[in-house]
């Protein structure tokens, strides 16, 4: 977790940006508004944040590897599910992480930035931000050349050094930690447990699925639940 310090109006407001999920070769990541303000000021702040960030992580490459990201705002929902031997996974649903984030990530090619529509609306009404966009794709979303930031009122980049550990909350997050790694901390061999591995990897997916039937990501767990069990039953 990353915490920035933004000061606006000599007023400070925090917001956070949380990496909450990698998936093979991608990186979701969000960033909530905690400052507790006016919504619309809030999503103005973040939305700016975000395409900051954004622009700068573009140009992080190597001569193998390079990124594409997608840019996109809106509410969404947050679940934990499963529970089979106690162990639980979480899980995100919303228009803004489904349909609209995969558009902005298939118009992005390689170290470009997209972002879609109502993100660009929200930047262009924050007059400390400058950005340059054209229209990108069929689905009116954005590519962003360039940002900057006008005037003294500047971020100020803070890493957050860790989360205040108890012993509550150590149980309360091995809830979520494969079987394997756990066993490997308490055997003491976390540290040397980078390998290479042939490995037999199954993918599962929800043909019945549907973002609008089920915008409440709690009517998953029946499956959830029942797909733990097999997989631990082999």
């Amino acid at each position: 977790v990353i915490w920035y310090q933004l000061t606006f109006t000599d007023v400070p407001l925090y917001c956070a940006a949380a990496v909450i999920s990698f998936a093979g070769d991608a990186l979701i990541c969000v960033f909530p508004s905690i400052s507790g303000g006016d919504q619309e000021d809030d999503m103005r702040q973040v939305c700016m944040r975000a395409v900051e960030c954004a622009v700068v992580l573009k140009d992080q490459y190597t001569a193998e590897l390079s990124a594409h990201i997608g840019v996109t705002c809106g509410m969404f929902r947050f679940a934990t599910l499963g529970g089979y031997h106690n162990q639980w996974v979480y899980l995100l649903n919303g228009h803004c992480l489904g349909v609209e984030m995969a558009s902005c990530v298939e118009d992005a090619g390689p170290r470009e930035a997209v972002v879609s529509g109502a993100v660009y609306r929200q930047i262009q009404r924050c007059p400390e931000l400058s950005a340059h966009a054209v229209g990108v794709g069929s689905h009116g979303n954005f590519l962003i050349a360039d940002v900057a930031m006008s005037g003294q009122n500047g971020h100020v980049f803070n890493r957050y050094a860790g989360l205040p550990t108890n012993r509550e909350v150590d149980e309360m997050v091995k809830l979520f930690v494969p079987k394997p790694v756990k066993d490997a901390i308490v055997a003491g061999t976390f540290k040397v447990m980078s390998e290479l591995r042939e490995v037999t990897t199954m993918f599962l997916k929800l043909m019945s699925y549907d973002p609008e039937c089920h915008r409440n990501p709690l009517t998953l767990q029946p499956f959830f639940y029942m797909a733990q069990k097999a997989i631990a039953d082999h």
